[in-house]
């Protein structure tokens, strides 16, 4: 009974996170060097402060040579770009500095989804002496539920497809990242990983871009 609640605990914290996040990028809209590392400001505070509160940092190395780690994010990766790429390409292409822009951004969005967000409910249950592990499955239904009701809520207007398609990519790269994550106690490689991910989905647009048809 106790873990529906370290989720509706969560997914609520969530939501008072992206409430901010969403003020805060309104603010760093014309700066955009600023703004792809808004997801690092609005959530640096609360992740210190959960670690501080479990005497641990997440700068671990220790752990990031286990081939079993290494296979599971090799994994998550390939799987997590192959469900995107089922979404129908737009005909948005993007300049290299966008490109790259998206990768920061993407970089630092591990921030509050790992570092603060999955750290404070593997705080609630370790505190409630339940199952460390599932802190995995909790965080990433969060952040399905955070797409779902952004979508359905906040945009109001959205295909059904690219929606479940964004939902299970998500919830795939979640659960292996967040695994990897858990594991190793490394931000900086969930870091790395999430830029790949956004580098490989988003790279055609800028071959597209940089192609004569596209000038």
């Amino acid at each position: 009974m106790l873990y529906p609640i370290v989720f509706i605990i969560g997914f609520l914290l969530s939501g008072i996170w992206f409430s901010f996040h969403i003020y805060v990028s309104q603010k760093l809209k014309n700066t955009k060097k600023a703004l792809m590392f808004s997801p690092l400001l609005t959530a640096i505070i609360p992740a210190i402060i959960i670690w501080l509160l479990m005497g641990d940092h997440p700068f671990h190395f220790e752990k990031l040579m286990d081939y079993k780690v290494l296979l599971i994010a090799a994994v998550t990766l390939v799987a997590t770009c192959v469900i995107i790429m089922f979404r129908s390409r737009t005909k948005e292409a993007y300049k290299p500095t966008e490109l790259m822009e998206m990768c920061i951004e993407a970089a630092c969005m591990e921030i509050p989804q790992r570092a603060m967000m999955q750290t404070i409910v593997l705080w609630l249950l370790l505190k409630w002496n339940l199952n460390p592990l599932s802190c995995i499955l909790i965080n990433a239904l969060i952040w399905c539920g955070d797409i779902i009701f952004q979508a359905v809520v906040i945009q109001k207007q959205v295909s059904a497809k690219k929606l479940l398609i964004e939902v299970i990519s998500s919830f795939v790269f979640s659960i292996g990242i967040g695994y990897v994550f858990y594991t190793t106690r490394c931000i900086i490689l969930s870091m790395a990983l999430h830029s790949l991910e956004r580098f490989v989905t988003n790279y055609y647009r800028m071959a597209a871009f940089s192609s004569p048809a596209c000038r």
